[in-house]
Formats: structure tokens, C-alpha cells, sequence
């Protein structure tokens, strides 16, 4: 199966390609109906090798059973202590507020909007 080549720099405007299961080829800028949607991600600069991808998973799962116990509707201190130090300190936000540790987050976003 060939859902067709993406250029090495493809326009975000022509980043999908639809191979049709039916018609057994791929259908261009139409991807809405039956088949695979293939996107091409070559320009984001997110992408991510697979070894750091296995290395980052590899040290967060030790951590997933306690993110797990977290309740979203209570305040993110008043539960703290069921968190390790290493989870709470990559705790960067809770119930739509920074954390005090990361506030001065909000003071660089402000002078930044003052730049502009």
C-alpha cells in the first residue's frame, strides 16, 4: 500500500493524503470518507526520534500509577502529598492556575505582550 510520497517540506495547506481502501489508491486533499489519512509532519519541529520518545515513556511510567490518583476538581496542594517530590515539582499548573513555583510564567507572557 503507497498512500503516495510528501514532498520533504510539504505545505501545510497539502499535508493529507487519503488512501482509499475502495478505489485502491490515494485520493488527494479529500479526506473525508473511507480509507487511511496519511499527514505529513515533516515541519514540525516537535518531532521527536523514537529513542527519546522510548527514553521520555521509559521515565514516566514509573510515575503513571500516581498521576493516576489525581482528582482534577480538588485544588492540586490539598492533595499534594499523595505525589512525589518529582511529580509535584513538574506540576506546572492546577484547576487553571500556575503553580506558585511556576508563576513567574505569567510575568514573562505580561512583558512579552508589552513588546508587542
Amino acid at each position: 500500500m503507497n498512500a503516495g510520497p510528501l514532498s520533504p517540506t510539504t505545505p501545510a495547506d497539502r499535508s493529507t493524503r487519503r488512501y482509499s481502501c475502495v478505489l485502491l489508491r490515494t485520493v488527494r486533499r479529500r479526506i473525508m470518507g473511507d480509507g487511511v489519512v496519511v499527514c505529513s509532519v515533516d515541519n514540525l519541529p516537535a518531532q521527536l526520534p523514537r529513542e527519546a520518545t522510548d527514553i521520555f515513556g521509559g521515565q514516566l511510567l514509573p510515575y503513571v500509577w500516581e498521576m493516576l490518583h489525581s482528582v482534577t476538581e480538588v485544588p492540586f496542594e490539598s492533595q499534594a502529598h499523595l505525589f512525589s517530590k518529582t511529580l509535584q515539582d513538574a506540576t506546572i499548573a492546577s484547576n487553571g492556575k500556575l503553580r506558585p513555583k511556576y508563576e513567574y510564567i505569567s510575568e514573562l507572557r505580561a512583558s512579552k505582550n508589552k513588546q508587542q
